[in-house]
């Protein structure tokens, strides 16, 4: 019983508290997203969604491109299920312009 406790324990992670880069903050772009007193800005979140728009567009991108390559190459119609179930994961990525739209 008190090895079991000891292995729960180990596997527990613990919370490590990073200390903020501040050659980082003190960069343009992250003037941009904070203001003064450190509340996001407008220009901040319009800044962090279109990276994360960029982001999004890439990654739908990836995964339709290993989704076609996959269902190309598919043998059986397993192999072929899972590039469809892929495909349809990439679809599901918002891409640019308004959310709810793929790139």
């Amino acid at each position: 019983m008190a090895t079991k406790k000891k292995a729960t324990k180990a596997r527990k992670a613990k919370a490590v508290r990073r200390r903020p880069d501040k050659e980082l903050w003190a960069s343009d772009e992250a003037k941009v997203v904070l203001s003064a007193t450190g509340q996001i800005t407008q220009k901040g979140l319009k800044f962090i969604v279109e990276n994360q728009r960029e982001i999004n567009t890439n990654i739908y991108n990836a995964l339709k491109l290993i989704a076609e390559t996959r269902k190309a190459t598919a043998g059986n119609s397993q192999a072929a299920s899972v590039a469809d179930k892929l495909f349809n994961l990439a679809e599901a990525i918002p891409g640019p312009g308004l959310p709810g739209c793929s790139g």
